[in-house]
């Protein structure tokens, strides 16, 4: 192929916006220069320096806005790439495409830093810029290149148990490819899509009870064939919930915590309880669905509404019959309490902040060689120090993350932790933080899926709903999602083996 080939190969591929005097250079566009005026809306500061392209940059304070109309030569998936610094921790600010505004997310960088995301654009004439939301940050040039995002399904292993007889969802991330047939051990099967509100490139894909009723019990491959690819992930279908000696239920309580468990002595622990609104409507609900009344040892990680509903835990304690209760006062950083069957190592407490979030409990709970972490809303100090202190006690089966990912995250802690699920309670936002967006989704899951037969399993409530672990050891451990929650029941966690006998609790 010729030199002069090349260059117009590369001149197809790539469109540079760069921000000097707010002219646009567009390569692919005949070369074509927009110059200031045809920037439509200018309210950023432009600013000289010389590490910068051409040493002019944009910076963005309180306020700004620019825009401008960019020519793209095909309808598909372009990566945005903008050059950028901000100072002084992360920033969000918003996308503007066409009609929508998106929130995106930037890491703190004190020297120039690339941020890349795909977006899907039309053929033509499209109008894109930023606009700030929280501000402050230096733009120094924007870059389009075609690209084709890999196409992911979650979660990646499901349960369909018919006593519980409750549809499967399923969220891909499409990438505006058609979903063009979906196969059960290579037989098709019926299935609804509906939009995902909250990404433009996904929808959730449903599978009622009664097709899956079809089948026999038995292990399955669901396969999902999009326009030019398709993604794979392991559905096992049971008559009837398998009892466990641990069960950890993750309801999705949107931005905020609760976990409840049911241990090995059949006591029940209970995790935080969310917000008042969660605790009243979601939280409360599920424990009296599954007829408990008395939580033999309930736990605030911290006092912040989202965790403790804004009364300390007070009508948890009313409404239900509390035998011990635990906060980030009660035992000091690195003591162990096993009760229960299990052993619960306190990580981080108030001894190691000065603030609510840094104060709050991490813990790991154990159990028969399966270990679980939970890191409440500790930050990337507290995490820097518990690898510091308790090296040995990182690793995790599953790992219940920080701040709901919308805080700072120290990637090597996951990393040492090399957990085969990840568990996030957060709201849509979690999508514009860069300790999400970049850190984990980027930086983390790459490194740690690089040196594992089995991809880490990301099960987000806001994309999967509830999560249902249950657990007899380290080896002998599975998982079902229940996308309404509402209707979320354990049938397992209502037998108990006595006597010879089942009874309700």
């Amino acid at each position: 192929m010729s030199k002069t080939n090349n260059n117009l190969i590369f001149l197809r591929r790539f469109v540079i916006l760069l921000f000097i005097g707010f002219t646009q250079l567009i390569i692919g566009q005949t070369n074509t220069k927009l110059e200031e005026s045809k920037a439509f809306i200018n309210t950023i500061e432009i600013a000289q320096d010389e590490t910068a392209n051409n040493s002019a940059f944009l910076k963005l304070k309180e306020k700004g806005v620019v825009k401008w109309n960019v020519v793209l030569p095909e309808t598909g998936n372009y990566n945005i790439h903008i050059r950028y610094r901000a100072f002084n921790g992360s920033k969000e600010q918003f996308f503007l495409k066409n009609n929508d505004t998106i929130p995106i997310g930037f890491s703190m960088a004190e020297s120039w830093k690339e941020f890349t995301q795909p977006f899907y654009f039309h053929k033509g004439l499209n109008t894109i810029g930023l606009q700030e939301s929280w501000g402050h940050m230096d733009i120094d040039w924007f870059m389009l290149s075609e690209t084709q995002p890999k196409v992911n399904i979650s979660p990646k292993k499901q349960i369909f148990v018919k006593d519980i007889n409750l549809p499967l969802v399923f969220k891909i991330d499409n990438f505006h490819q058609n979903i063009e047939n979906v196969l059960l051990n290579d037989i098709p099967i019926k299935y609804s899509l509906e939009f995902y509100p909250y990404e433009e490139s996904a929808v959730w894909l449903g599978i009622s009870e009664e097709e899956l009723n079809k089948f026999e019990e038995g292990d399955y491959q669901l396969k999902v064939v999009l326009k030019s690819s398709f993604v794979l992930a392991n559905l096992s279908i049971m008559n009837s919930a398998e009892e466990s000696k641990l069960t950890i239920i993750v309801p999705d309580v949107e931005h905020g915590s609760s976990v409840f468990m049911r241990l090995p002595s059949g006591k029940n622990l209970l995790i935080d309880s969310g917000k008042d609104w969660v605790r009243d409507s979601i939280v409360i609900p599920m424990l009296k669905r599954l007829q408990i009344d008395t939580i033999h040892t309930f736990i605030i990680t911290h006092y912040h509404g989202d965790h403790d509903s804004g009364d300390r835990g007070a009508l948890i304690k009313s409404q239900f019959n509390v035998q011990q209760f635990i906060d980030y006062t009660t035992f000091p950083t690195g003591f162990e309490l096993k009760q229960d069957g299990v052993s619960i190592k306190f990580l981080n407490t108030d001894e190691d902040g000065d603030e609510e979030n840094t104060k709050s409990l991490a813990f790991k709970i154990s159990y028969n060689g399966f270990i679980y972490y939970h890191s409440a809303d500790n930050y990337s100090g507290n995490q820097s120090r518990i690898i510091e202190k308790y090296p040995n006690d990182i690793k995790a089966n599953v790992f219940y993350a920080n701040h709901h990912f919308h805080g700072s995250l120290l990637p090597e802690f996951i990393i040492k932790s090399n957990p085969d699920i990840v568990l996030v309670q957060a709201q849509e936002a979690v999508y514009a933080r860069s300790a999400y967006m970049e850190n984990y989704r980027k930086n983390v899951l790459q490194k740690l899926n690089a040196n594992r037969e089995t991809t880490v399993e990301t099960l987000l409530g806001l994309e999967v709903g509830a999560t249902v672990i249950s657990v007899n050891n380290g080896e002998d451990w599975w998982y079902r999602t229940h996308k309404n929650q509402h209707a979320l029941f354990a049938p397992e966690l209502l037998i108990n083996k006595h006597e010879g006998t089942l009874k309700l609790n």
